[in-house]
């Protein structure tokens, strides 16, 4: 249970280092020699997928692999390439991998190959061969040939991706709102020149423009909207997708084909899109209304109307006075 723990960890600490290693789907690892108990297997079918991650690929997680090969139903993996093909689409993962060993009393054989979820051979198969010395288990010579193999087989230059498959195109990054400028208030000339008279009293000051902020908080509150709104949609699309080749644990349906891999790849990539697309707006929206609730409150206006009475006139004024 301990060596289980730490291989969980040991597996995903290396997935997270190298987000773009080639997927694969371990079969689990078949030991040919007599001698070696049910423990022994075990343990190193654990050791092998370990050695894998530490090779530089990501090793689907071990409930994954246990479905996959439950609902597989085939044995023939050690000599037919299709029974690996269907292994990787069952798992999610890009390629399938077999590996063995054999054991005489003066060395130790591991012999593996790799196969790609459209039915490829991409490598192999290799065979290594490791001197074993008088008494020595048959587990502790596998350990050292295991590394040896999968050096072989150049699992670490393994292509993350098909070589026709599209890259998805980066979303590109909104563009500032350029702030809107107030209009120049330029002083009227009269034209009148000096003719010696009384001169008028100086205009009334120009009405108070009104804050840039209001505007630019409303087109960014609405942009802001229709961005999440959108990436609302294509995030829904995507989960749709997905849900119609993959089970909840994230693994495809039973019978899926390489292109229903194609498909559960192609979804994972747009949920993402969708879910930075709607981030964004909800950024943007956000920004807006706080624009809009620091834009300052519009000037009250004063009036005066004059109103003639008996004996005099009468003055009313609405507003605030200054």
């Amino acid at each position: 249970m301990r060596g289980f723990v730490v291989g969980s960890c040991l597996l995903s600490a290396v997935a997270v280092a190298q987000p773009n290693a080639p997927t694969v789907a371990p079969y689990p690892l078949e030991v040919l020699a007599r001698g070696v108990d049910g423990a022994k297997v075990e343990e190193l079918q654990a050791v092998s997928s370990r050695l894998l991650v530490t090779a530089g690929v990501t090793v689907q997680p071990k409930l994954t692999m246990k479905s996959a090969v439950e609902r597989l139903k085939r044995q023939d993996c050690s000599t037919e390439d299709d029974c690996l093909r269907q292994l990787a689409i069952l798992a999610n993962a890009l390629y399938g991998l077999y590996s063995s060993v054999e054991a005489t009393p003066k060395s130790v054989t591991v012999s593996g190959r790799v196969v790609r979820d459209d039915g490829k051979r991409v490598s192999g198969p290799e065979k290594v061969v490791e001197d074993r010395k008088p008494g020595e288990a048959v587990d502790v010579v596998a350990k050292r040939a295991l590394p040896k193999l999968f050096a072989a087989l150049k699992v670490a230059e393994l292509p993350s991706v098909r070589e026709s498959a599209t890259p998805v195109k980066p979303v590109e990054p909104l563009k500032p709102v350029e702030p809107v400028k107030p209009p120049e208030v330029k002083p009227v000339d009269a034209g009148v020149a000096d003719a010696g008279v009384n001169e008028f009293p100086p205009p009334p000051p120009p009405p108070a423009l009104e804050s840039p902020l209001k505007p630019i908080g409303l087109v960014t509150a609405i942009a802001g909207g229709a961005l999440l709104v959108g990436g609302s949609a294509v995030l829904l699309v995507g989960r749709g997708e997905a849900a119609t080749v993959l089970n909840a644990d994230g693994a495809l349906k039973a019978g899926g084909t390489a292109d229903d891999a194609t498909k559960a790849r192609a979804a994972t990539t747009t949920q993402t899109l969708g879910a930075t697309i709607a981030a964004v707006g909800a950024a943007a929206g956000a920004a807006g209304l706080v624009m809009l609730l620091l834009a300052p409150a519009e000037p009250t206006k004063t009036t005066m109307v004059v109103a003639p009475v008996p004996g005099g006139a009468a003055v009313l004024l609405t507003g605030e006075l200054p």
